[in-house]
C-alpha cells in the first residue's frame, strides 16, 4: 500500500474540512483552542507534507525551516500575515488562503461595530446590566445618528464594497481611499473616491479600515492621521489590529 502524505490541522474548528481531508490524507489535529506550541509545530512539520493553519499559526523561517517535507500551507483566513510569503516562495512551498469567505459577515461586523460606537448601544447595556439606570433620563445614552453621516473606508476590496453597500441604506456620503480605484462601484454606489488620505480623514464622521497587514500598511493610522480626523469622528478597525498605532491609538482616547 502506498504511504498517503500527512496534513496537521492546528485546530478543530473545521469538521467538514477535516473530515474532507481525511478521505485523501493521513490526518492529525491538535485538540486543544490555543494554538499548538512551537515543539509541537515544529515536531509535526517535520513530518506532514501540508498544514492548514489559523491567523494565530506563525509560520515564520525558522517554521517553515522545520517543515523539511512541506509542499503547502492553508492559511483558513483572508490575510497572510502570519506567513512569511518570500521564505516560502524561496523553499517552492505553496500557499492558499480562503478570500471571498467571509466578507459580507465581516461587513455586517463592521456595520454593527459602527452603529454600537454611534448609539452607544454596549455603554446602555453595561450601565443597565450594573443597575444603574434609575430614572427616566436619556442624556447619558444618545449617542449621534448615523443617518446621513460621512463613512470614510480606507481600503476598497470585498469587505470595503461590502460595507459601502450597507452605507446605502443609511443615506451616508461614503468615501474611500484605495490603491485601486473602482469607477464601477462608485456609479454603481455612488461612492466618492479619495486620492489622499488625508482628505478622507478631515471630512469623515466614521472611519473604517479594511486594508490587509503589510509593511506598507503596519501603524497606517498613527499620531499624524488621529490628529486628521474630525473632533468625535469615530474609528472602526476591522482589519489586523497592526494597521493602527496603539499608542497614537491610546493618546488620541486620553485627548477625547
Amino acid at each position: 500500500m502506498v504511504a498517503r502524505d500527512r496534513v496537521y490541522v492546528t485546530r478543530r474548528r473545521v469538521p467538514d474540512a477535516i473530515a474532507l481531508l481525511e478521505k485523501h490524507f493521513e490526518v492529525d489535529v491538535w485538540e486543544e483552542t490555543s494554538p499548538p506550541p512551537r515543539p509541537v509545530l515544529f515536531e509535526q512539520l517535520a513530518r506532514s507534507q501540508g498544514i492548514l493553519t489559523e491567523v494565530d499559526d506563525i509560520m515564520d523561517r525558522e517554521a517553515l525551516e522545520a517543515g523539511t517535507t512541506l509542499k503547502v500551507v492553508s492559511n483558513r483566513a483572508i490575510g497572510l500575515d502570519n506567513v512569511d510569503l518570500p521564505e516560502a516562495t524561496r523553499r517552492g512551498i505553496a500557499i492558499g488562503n480562503t478570500p471571498g469567505v467571509l466578507h459580507e459577515s465581516c461587513a455586517d461586523f463592521t456595520f454593527a461595530l459602527i452603529l454600537s460606537v454611534a448609539r452607544r448601544v454596549a455603554f446602555a447595556d453595561r450601565r443597565v446590566q450594573a443597575g444603574r439606570w434609575k430614572i427616566f433620563d436619556q442624556m447619558p445614552y444618545l449617542g449621534r445618528d448615523v443617518y446621513g453621516a460621512t463613512l470614510g473606508l480606507i481600503g476598497f476590496g470585498r469587505i470595503g464594497q461590502a460595507v459601502a453597500r450597507r452605507a446605502v441604506g443609511f443615506d451616508m456620503p461614503v468615501l474611500y481611499h484605495s490603491r485601486t480605484r473602482r469607477p464601477d462601484q462608485e456609479e454603481r454606489l455612488g461612492v466618492r473616491w479619495v486620492p489622499d488620505l488625508s482628505s478622507l480623514l478631515r471630512e469623515s464622521d466614521f472611519v473604517s479600515v479594511h486594508v490587509p497587514l503589510t509593511e506598507e500598511t503596519r501603524y497606517l493610522v498613527g499620531e499624524r492621521e488621529f490628529g486628521l480626523m474630525k473632533p468625535g469622528a469615530f474609528l472602526i478597525n476591522t482589519s489586523r489590529g497592526g494597521t493602527v498605532d496603539p499608542d497614537a491609538l491610546r493618546a488620541a482616547l486620553s485627548a477625547g
